[in-house]
């Protein structure tokens, strides 16, 4: 009897240490993304440029090319009503429950799609666009090229797992970008938290978000067992907005959780990327039929990014210009000016229990042109947020700004709320801060 209860507890241990093992191991492999939504920079990333399957997220496509339909090339109208096919009808949860045979309306399509993530009612739209969803897949990939999306390829219009079917952070947030920019008299659809089709109340996937962060208004949610919990997700907070994906979560929770942490990362960076950037017209018209994918690309779609490498391996490894072999986010541009926000400053100050614990965030702190200087500002630094910073890990590591070598303060081993606080403070004292993660 002894015996078999040593083994019980033997094998619940080991259990117990492979069940946190592989949540770290998954967690640690998010890909995740924050970009300025005024300019399209990347203020965080991390994983950002990793093929994973999007799920859900692919119908931020469907729907881009169902707004475009109707707004620019006149195809579809909102309360013209399709004939719903027996593929679309016998499409998987989550469904709107579509019969074959029936029709339905553009409008409670566009609507069930986007809230209640149906996927028989992106089949319906994919159909009714193209003829069939094999044919709006392949529009789907050129249109995606043309915008900028050169990691992404479709199969369907649902985000179903399907071999082939596949995009990254980066290229999710370039998409969400485009759908808020391109149609914004839509986009504020996917901020509500329910609408009504054909007398029935449909929920917000997106509810979660959509309740617990200031300022967000959407996108959209995804979920399959290949996927995991992916999200595309948007907030506004006075003039300035910022758009966050990520992608392979193990749970809605934790989507929610990191992605309100990135928001907030967003948001405290952005004095970084003081400029503005509009997205320039895209024409798809030729596309809808055409087998090429370079068709009408007469500018690149975002516009190339500036050069700016990180990295703290070696002063010697600062020449080198290929940002995917570097672990650590891209350093940010110096401010030309310094304003604060104190409605941030002050959300920081009262929302530390919404954060992880975690000890996995780090700032960058002040460009120097010699370690010596740097050294000379780390006592200033501390002090100026001590309660947050006199247990963390400070170094002093090489960087290039601006195309520029030098040197900025590394604090490490700080939690979410920690690492925001402690910029919040530092930044009072125009001091630049960087706030990331790993």
């Amino acid at each position: 009897m002894v015996f078999k209860r040593i083994h019980f507890i033997i094998a619940a241990l080991l259990f117990f240490f492979t069940f946190i093992s592989s949540n770290y191991l998954r967690a640690s492999d998010l890909s995740m993304v924050v970009i300025d939504a005024k300019n399209g920079q990347e203020v965080f990333s991390k994983n950002s440029v990793k093929r994973r399957p999007p799920a859900s997220l692919t119908k931020m496509m469907t729907l881009y090319l169902t707004f475009y339909a109707v707004e620019n090339t006149g195809k579809l109208k909102l309360d013209q009503r399709v004939r719903i096919s027996k593929k679309a009808s016998g499409e998987p949860p989550s469904r709107l429950g579509l019969k074959a045979g029936n029709t339905e309306t553009i409008r409670n399509l566009i609507r069930s799609a986007a809230l209640k993530s149906a996927n028989d009612s992106a089949t319906a739209l994919a159909e009714a666009i193209s003829g069939s969803e094999l044919k709006f897949a392949e529009y789907m990939t050129r249109s995606a090229k043309l915008m900028g999306m050169e990691n992404t390829r479709f199969k369907n219009a649902h985000g179903l797992t399907e071999k082939g079917h596949y995009s990254t952070a980066s290229d999710m947030a370039i998409l969400a970008r485009r759908l808020y920019t391109d149609f914004p008299d839509y986009y504020h659809l996917f901020g509500k938290n329910f609408t009504y089709v054909r007398g029935l109340k449909i929920k917000n996937t997106n509810w979660k978000l959509l309740k617990s962060y200031r300022g967000a208004d959407g996108i959209k949610t995804g979920y399959t067992n290949a996927a995991g919990f992916n999200l595309a997700a948007s907030a506004e907070r006075g003039s300035e907005r910022v758009i966050g994906v990520i992608l392979g979560a193990e749970g809605s929770g934790e989507r929610t959780k990191r992605m309100i942490e990135m928001l907030n990362i967003g948001f405290s960076n952005l004095e970084n990327y003081p400029y503005k950037d509009p997205l320039s017209p895209i024409n798809l018209n030729n596309l809808l039929n055409s087998g090429s994918q370079g068709v009408l690309v007469a500018a690149h779609i975002p516009p190339p990014r500036p050069n700016l490498n990180f990295s703290i391996d070696s002063v010697g490894f600062l020449g080198i210009s290929n940002v995917s072999k570097i672990d650590r986010p891209q350093i940010f541009l110096i401010p030309k000016s310094f304003s604060p926000d104190t409605e941030i400053t002050n959300k920081i100050e009262s929302s530390f229990k919404v954060y992880s614990q975690k000890r996995d965030h780090f700032i960058q702190v002040g460009f120097y042109y010699t370690k010596s200087n740097a050294k000379g500002d780390i006592t200033k630094v501390i002090l100026s947020s001590i309660d947050t910073l006199k247990e963390a890990q400070t170094n002093i590591v090489p960087v290039i700004r601006q195309k520029e070598k030098g040197y900025s303060l590394e604090f490490d081993g700080l939690t979410s709320a920690q690492a925001l606080k402690s910029c919040a403070r530092i930044r009072v004292n125009k001091i630049n801060c960087i706030v990331s993660f790993r």
